[in-house]
């Protein structure tokens, strides 16, 4: 629940502030989209996650970094949350998909190439799956939580959320990588698509979907920081209640 004393806090701050809100978006939404879109990049046009990684994604993230630090903003929480909570969709994943992989053998853990396109070797188990969760994982579901906040998920109930989050993890986000893998030029290169083999991967996103919706909801009450939500001020600073502790930065940047 907000403080009535930090109401204001997030006021609009002068010309330029509304502006600068959308750039630290786009800029957000860049670094979350960047690592599952470059997976596409290697596969349809042999662009290396190596070139992608230290070409532009690091770049971009350590200006995310610095803007969070010197300019923080409440919004940043919401974002915040749903990279938290892609991490632990991901691992609920992992639960259905690694038995599937390693006991039953019924497809192949196709994260160590990807690790390998992004060190320059031929196979790196770590960092692909570095890549899987705090790229793919958090990143994916960055974009989830600033897509509910805008629509106005907090007013949805807890089913209506979770299966948002169902919907938008089987499409476009399966869909996505079904065709990527279908429509590769040379062939089948993350995974051989076979009825068992969709099951699967299907089966598993619909977990890495519930669990990100719920995640929301659990975290609904962020969205009161959200400029872009549904019913908010034209301004997005106008009228807001804040986080404790944000006045004084704001006061200070006015």
């Amino acid at each position: 629940m907000l403080d009535q004393d930090c109401v204001a806090a997030l006021r609009y701050a002068g010309p330029g502030s509304e502006r600068e809100w959308y750039a630290r978006l786009h800029l957000h939404l860049a670094v979350a989209s960047i690592p599952v879109l470059a997976i596409s990049a290697h596969v349809f046009m042999s662009v290396s996650l190596r070139s992608v990684g230290l070409g532009v994604l690091l770049p971009l993230l350590a200006l995310l970094a610095a803007l969070v630090v010197v300019r923080p903003h409440a919004s940043d929480r919401v974002l915040l949350a749903g990279f938290l909570w892609g991490l632990v969709a991901c691992a609920g994943y992992d639960a259905v998909r690694l038995p599937t992989v390693y006991a039953f053998h019924w497809w192949h853990d196709f994260f160590g190439a990807v690790g390998g396109s992004a060190t320059g070797t031929r196979s790196n188990f770590i960092v692909g799956y570095l890549w899987r969760y705090l790229g793919d994982g958090g990143g994916i579901a960055v974009a989830f939580f600033a897509l509910a906040a805008t629509l106005g998920a907090q007013a949805w109930s807890r089913r209506i959320t979770v299966l948002a989050g169902v919907v938008y993890a089987v499409c476009p986000v399966w869909t996505g990588l079904i065709l990527t893998d279908a429509l590769a030029p040379r062939g089948r290169e993350l995974f051989p698509l076979s009825p068992a083999t969709l099951a699967l991967s299907v089966g598993g996103h619909l977990v890495y979907g519930a669990i990100l919706g719920f995640g929301y909801w659990k975290s609904r009450r962020l969205e009161a920081v959200w400029p872009l939500r549904r019913g908010a001020p034209r301004k997005p600073w106008a009228g807001w209640g804040a986080l404790p502790g944000m006045s004084y930065l704001l006061q200070n940047n006015s």
